[in-house]
């Protein structure tokens, strides 16, 4: 082979690979800019994400239509009842329920924290014949628990609950039940007058989480045309006897 052919060879080979490195420097410059391309959008859908006041992942949930329509009765029958009051529930939470829960569980009720037990009993009395057993206040022998505006769920039934028959207050205390409180109970009371006329606990006797003094627990019940509210001992127990479940935030499927 003479030295042209030799250095022609070499000017070949040169050239074939200086294409094939200019080939894969293309091939680089195009895959970086499709990172770079990939790497814009995903940061122009992090934006619109984090721009956003609620996202899919939020905890707060919507209201349904249904729950709408509980809250603006309770705001109402609110209004009606207790006119020199102010209560705003657009913000109060409404707690979730399992898919158990939801079946039994349908009526939607506002606890408050600024509604005592004697204002709601005398609320009671300006309506129908009402019975206590103390000539205090319930204010001076409910012993006091802090308690804030918020909603429960209850069983929309007038009997106190039979699935808990037959227990008693130490007996729901030591199971670790939620259930209503007297001043619960006795807006239940109001409420449920409000809209059919009738009473709660016409042939049971609803036993409320309110304690009074040297163990004693108070109960409502109508009994002979009145609502009675008295105390009893936290240990009895029979079948007309039963709380009040409710479900609050959380719900104990949750905890």
């Amino acid at each position: 082979m003479d030295r042209k052919m030799f250095e022609a060879g070499i000017l070949a080979k040169k050239e074939e690979m200086k294409n094939e490195a200019h080939g894969e420097a293309l091939e680089m410059d195009k895959k970086r800019n499709e990172l770079l391309t990939d790497v814009a959008a995903k940061k122009s859908e992090l934006a619109e994400i984090e721009g956003k006041p609620e996202i899919a992942t939020s905890s707060k949930k919507e209201r349904t239509a249904a729950e709408k329509e509980m809250v603006k009765e309770w705001e109402n029958f609110l209004k009606d009842c207790f006119p020199e009051k102010q209560f705003d529930l657009s913000g109060l939470d409404i707690p979730e329920r399992t898919p158990e829960e939801e079946k039994e569980f349908t009526r939607l009720q506002f606890r408050s924290g600024s509604l005592s037990n004697e204002t709601l009993f005398q609320k009671c009395k300006e309506l129908f014949p009402t019975w206590k057993d103390t000539n205090e206040s319930l204010d001076d022998v409910v012993i006091k628990k802090d308690v804030k505006d918020s909603f429960i769920w209850v069983r929309n039934e007038e009997a106190a609950d039979e699935k808990h028959k037959n227990k008693s207050a130490d007996m729901i205390e030591k199971e670790g039940l939620k259930t209503e409180n007297l001043s619960d109970r006795l807006l239940h009371e109001l409420k449920y007058f409000k809209e059919t006329g009738k009473h709660l606990d016409e042939n049971t006797v609803t036993i409320t989480s309110a304690r009074g003094a040297v163990g004693l627990v108070w109960i409502v019940r109508w009994f002979v045309g009145k609502l009675g509210v008295y105390r009893d001992d936290s240990d009895n127990r029979y079948d007309r006897l039963r709380p009040r479940q409710i479900v609050s935030s959380p719900t104990k499927s949750e905890k």
